[in-house]
C-alpha cells in the first residue's frame, strides 16, 4: 500500500513498459497448429548434464564472474535463438520476493515473475551476451514489485486466448542442495512426479543439487511431440559444449551438433 500512495509502483510501471514495449511472440516451431484457445495438457523430460559438462559449466562461471542462473538463462536464450529464428527472446522467470529483510520470518506467498527480454541482435559473443543478461537481471530485480498481473493490467498488451501474455517460455532454477534437519532417524528421498499440466508453452527448471545438473522440461502437449523436446534438450547440452570450449565466439557460429 505504501509503494503505491507514494508513486513507487508507477516509477516499476514505467521501467517495465519501455522495457517490454512491443515485445514480440515467441514463436518456436510446433509439431501441431497452434489452438485458438491456451490449452494446459502437458507432460515432461528431464535430462541429468554429465559430470563434466556441468564442470565445466560451472568453471565458465567463476571465469567470467557469473552466476550459474544468468549463464544457463543467456545459453538457453541462444538455443531458443537457433529454433526461432527470432533475435527478442522474452523468457519469464520467478523470484522469490522476500526483498526486504521484514519479510524473512513472514509466511505468505512473496512469489513473482518477471519478464527477461534478451537482445541477439547485433550476433553477439556469448561473453557479451552473459553480461548482458546478467544487467538486465540487475535492472529486473530492481523493479521486481509489481505483481504481474498488475503489469499485465497496466501494460494492456494484445491479448490473445491462445498463448501467455507478455511471453510464452519459462525459466527458472532451483537450489536443491539443502535439505531440512529433522530429529528423528528418518530418510529424505525426492520422488519424481509424472507432470500432465503445463503451464506454459515450455518451461525448463534447472535443478542443482551442488553436484549434479538436473534439466525438467514441462511442455505443451497440444504443441510439441515427446521427441522433440528430448531432442531439444540434447541439443541444448551440445550447445553446452560448444560454449564452454569458446566462450568468445559469435553465437551463430556454435554447432548444434555432437
Amino acid at each position: 500500500r505504501k509503494m503505491s500512495e507514494n508513486g513507487a509502483w508507477s516509477q516499476q510501471v514505467s521501467y517495465w513498459r519501455e522495457k517490454l514495449r512491443d515485445v514480440p511472440m515467441l514463436q518456436l516451431p510446433t509439431d501441431r497448429p497452434l489452438p485458438s484457445n491456451q490449452t494446459y495438457q502437458g507432460a515432461s523430460e528431464s535430462w541429468d548434464m554429465p559430470a563434466k559438462l556441468s564442470k565445466e559449466v560451472r568453471a565458465l562461471c567463476r571465469a567470467e564472474g557469473a552466476t550459474l542462473f544468468t549463464t544457463l538463462l543467456a545459453s538457453f536464450a541462444v538455443l531458443l535463438n537457433r529454433y526461432s529464428g527470432q533475435f527478442d527472446i522474452p523468457i519469464g522467470t520467478s523470484i522469490t520476493g522476500r526483498n526486504r529483510r521484514e519479510f524473512d520470518q513472514m509466511i505468505g506467498y512473496f512469489v513473482n515473475v518477471l519478464v527477461m527480454r534478451n537482445d541477439l541482435s547485433d550476433q553477439p559473443s556469448f561473453v557479451q551476451l552473459l553480461r548482458r543478461v546478467h544487467q538486465t537481471f540487475l535492472e529486473g530485480l530492481q523493479h521486481q514489485d509489481v505483481p504481474f498481473e498488475l503489469l499485465v493490467k497496466e501494460l494492456q498488451p494484445g491479448r490473445n486466448a491462445a498463448y501467455n501474455p507478455l511471453f510464452q517460455v519459462f525459466f527458472l532454477l532451483l537450489q536443491t542442495e539443502k535439505r531440512a534437519e529433522l530429529t528423528l532417524d528418518t530418510n529424505l528421498e525426492n520422488v519424481p512426479v509424472p507432470s500432465v499440466t503445463s503451464k506454459f508453452d515450455l518451461s525448463v527448471q534447472v535443478e542443482d543439487s551442488g553436484e549434479q545438473l538436473t534439466v525438467i522440461a514441462e511442455y505443451n502437449t497440444d504443441f510439441f511431440h515427446q521427441r522433440t523436446i528430448q531432442g531439444m534438450l540434447r541439443i541444448w547440452g551440445n550447445l553446452l559444449r560448444s560454449i564452454v570450449n569458446s566462450p568468445d565466439s559469435i553465437i551463430s557460429n556454435y554447432s548444434l551438433l555432437e
